[in-house]
């Protein structure tokens, strides 16, 4: 409305001004543009070859204030971008494939971050963020809302081997750490939420804590983690997303809490170096392949790790999947399983107890009985003989 307004006014004293719908798309010799609602302009880059990008703060009367979603997808050569005042708003994937930027600064004008905005920047090393922001912050390198609650994206080429995520976070975002090539050890205190597929292809990552409260890992979560050995997952945890663990080469062991209560399908698919998984026995769904498979080399085709055992109780979800799908397993009984054979040995012992003190008390019986009868016997026989002398 107020932008009608002032196109009125404008109109009304006269001046010439570019006759845009709002709906409408047009571009300027390096950038495209949308009209949006509120009568600002959110740009596209034209230039995939564009190295040092200069956004206009004005083009065609129009101010601009937002990057459009994919605004630089892809532009490889991208190197350094200064952005004018005017700019509020980041969308999605604005920075999405711009494998050369290796340093940006945010901007304290910049209100709004949209999502996977540097995915794929893998020469990223740094985020910096104008210490005048109240809206984001950076711990040195890494991009945070300004109170720290929201971890928003760990740089794909920060050379740090170790980082231990700020205790302010309670979340993290998805896709956060994808494509990190340097991070090995990753410690986190007070989070409990992870977005989807946060780890995805951090080909470095070998350790990784978890903190208490976390209850699920979405989607492929640690997906191609291939240097992963150790993962230390929390009580808490009640689901494992699909392929969450896909193609983790070289994870061996992992403990499942007890209180788990699903495994997506294909989670641990190619970790072909497990060769032993206990499945605790609260687990109620375990999808398609969602342990011990991998794909043969040979033929291509899905085929059981070798060697691989699982180890659950008996009459569990995990033992009955593991009989279905033809996978080793050992089983241990359950308590419940334990005690209903105690109950029934008592039964059993109490029956024939009972049995037996019943057979006791019937030959006693007639034990006696047969006692009073040799004796009715023998007194006749004494009596005949008296009658007889007489």
């Amino acid at each position: 409305m107020k932008f009608w307004k002032s196109l009125a006014c404008l109109l009304c004293a006269g001046l010439a001004i570019p006759a845009v719908p709002l709906s409408a798309q047009a571009s300027h010799d390096v950038y495209a543009y949308t009209v949006q609602n509120d009568g600002s302009l959110a740009v596209t880059c034209k230039d995939k070859n564009i190295v040092n990008a200069e956004i206009p703060a004005e083009i065609d009367g129009y101010m601009v204030t937002a990057l459009a979603e994919d605004c630089f997808l892809d532009c490889t050569s991208l190197e350094t971008v200064t952005f004018p005042t005017s700019i509020k708003k980041l969308n999605d994937s604005a920075f999405s494939g711009c494998s050369a930027l290796d340093s940006i600064t945010i901007p304290a004008h910049i209100m709004e971050i949209g999502s996977f905005v540097f995915e794929g920047c893998t020469s990223l090393s740094e985020i910096a963020v104008a210490p005048e922001s109240t809206t984001f912050c950076s711990d040195n390198g890494v991009l945070y809302n300004f109170d720290k609650s929201l971890l928003i994206r760990y740089p794909a080429a920060k050379t740090d081997e170790s980082y231990t995520v700020a205790p302010e976070c309670r979340t993290i975002e998805p896709w956060c750490f994808t494509d990190c090539a340097y991070l090995q050890t990753l410690a986190m205190s007070e989070v409990n939420a992870i977005g989807a597929d946060a780890f995805f292809y951090a080909t470095a990552l070998e350790e990784v804590y978890l903190s208490e409260g976390i209850t699920e890992l979405i989607g492929p979560s640690f997906a191609y983690c291939t240097s992963l050995k150790k993962v230390e997952l929390p009580s808490t945890l009640k689901s494992i997303g699909q392929k969450c663990f896909y193609g983790c080469v070289n994870l061996q062991v992992i403990a499942l809490p007890d209180g788990l209560e699903s495994i997506g399908e294909m989670a641990f698919y190619g970790c072909v170096q497990m060769k032993e998984l206990l499945v605790p026995s609260t687990v109620k769904e375990i999808g398609e392949m969602g342990i011990g498979y991998s794909v043969d080399p040979e033929t291509n085709e899905n085929t059981i790790i070798k060697d691989f055992k699982m180890k659950t109780l008996t009459g569990s979800k995990a033992s009955n999947y593991a009989r279905s799908n033809g996978i080793r397993y050992s089983a241990k009984a359950t308590a419940g399983f334990i005690t209903l054979w105690v109950v029934i040995a008592i039964a059993v012992l109490s029956a024939a107890a009972a049995i037996f003190i019943y057979y006791r008390r019937q030959e006693r019986a007639c034990r006696e009985a047969l006692e009073q009868l040799a004796k009715k016997q023998e007194e006749k026989r004494v009596r005949r003989q008296e009658r007889k002398r007489r």
